[in-house]
């Protein structure tokens, strides 16, 4: 039986530091049938040069697209996806690192019928000593319904909305030309993600516990402090818009439209405790106000409930206490 191929899209922008080590990391993949892409997005640093330098030495077929000015990661994904032609497709950021199984494991999961493979992940400062505390001479690999990946998905641990530790089917994408929303900038991995998993129209996935996906913290990576109002609103708002076109999509599953109500109530209460804690008290109130009826159906569920974790669920409650004496507060 002939091996499926793997479209790996590494979307690349000012990376020199890191960009080394993720493309070796790809070089020594144990799949065999794996083609890069790499999309460099208006890099001002020498990543591009790094790219040439290891498109001479490497034996994996590749192909390298250039940007000569910087468009967004979904912008250079969507350039990726438009130059994939292979089997299935993953994605790997460009200052991240993968195990040697990576793409094995992932492949191993994908069963010919549209559903998502995913694996476990690490977030790190220390690449070099994460990697040797991993051990991926078991593989452990489950079914799970739509349900369940959709709840792992939009939860707060294990696999998580993220596109770097999953593998889609080609055909799939092409069929329903699904590609990323390039208005989002929150959240847009998510969207993404919910969007095949609702359109595939598999009813099985597979879920590996083997972590073979390395996330490096670093300066440039790490979520922005939002110490401005103007990029806390600007931030908040379009994640709202990313949850609302989330929304829409999981209501054909009503197990999972409940989860999505739930991570938009968890969501918008921390931005609007962000909004308070930055004096926009204005816009603050807007969307407490927004939020209240949503929040009077899934509060009980949220604290009651097994899906947000229970640190979250403490700040959680912590959290709508305090929005609402700010709220009251700030109207008198």
């Amino acid at each position: 039986m002939k091996e499926a191929t793997v479209d790996v899209i590494v979307t690349v922008h000012n990376s020199e530091k890191y960009l080394t080590a993720c493309l070796n990391a790809l070089a020594s993949q144990t799949y065999p049938q794996v083609n890069l892409i790499i999309v460099d997005d208006g890099s001002q640093d020498h990543s591009l040069e790094l790219i040439n330098e290891f498109q001479h030495q490497t034996e994996l077929p590749m192909q390298v697209l250039h940007n000569d000015e910087g468009h967004g990661v979904s912008h250079a994904r969507n350039q990726g996806l438009d130059a994939a032609s292979h089997d299935y497709v993953t994605f790997v950021d460009d200052d991240d690192v993968v195990t040697p199984e990576h793409i094995q494991i992932l492949v191993d999961g994908m069963d010919g019928q549209g559903g998502l493979s995913a694996t476990s992940y690490r977030r790190t400062k220390d690449i070099p000593a994460t990697l040797a505390e991993i051990d991926n001479t078991q593989v452990h690999q489950a079914q799970v319904t739509t349900a369940k990946i959709g709840e792992y998905i939009l939860g707060f641990n294990k696999f998580q909305g993220y596109v770097w530790n999953k593998m889609f089917a080609r055909y799939v994408l092409e069929e329903h030309q699904l590609r990323f929303n390039e208005h989002l900038f929150m959240c847009e991995d998510l969207e993404f993600v919910c969007r095949y998993l609702m359109q595939c129209g598999a009813t099985s996935h597979t879920v590996s516990e083997n972590i073979t996906y390395v996330y490096r913290l670093n300066e440039n990576s790490m979520v922005e402090r939002r110490l401005t109002a103007e990029d806390v609103l600007r931030k908040g708002q379009n994640e709202q818009a990313a949850y609302q076109l989330i929304t829409t999509e999981m209501q054909a599953v009503p197990a999972l439209a409940t989860k999505v109500a739930q991570k938009k109530v968890v969501v918008t209460t921390n931005l609007i405790k962000a909004l308070f804690s930055t004096g926009a008290n204005r816009e603050a109130a807007t969307f407490y106000r927004t939020l209240r009826p949503l929040l009077r159906r899934q509060y009980w569920r949220v604290v009651c409930g097994s899906f947000v974790p229970v640190k979250d669920t403490v700040h959680f409650i912590i959290d709508t206490a305090q929005n609402y004496f700010n709220y009251k507060g700030k109207k008198k």
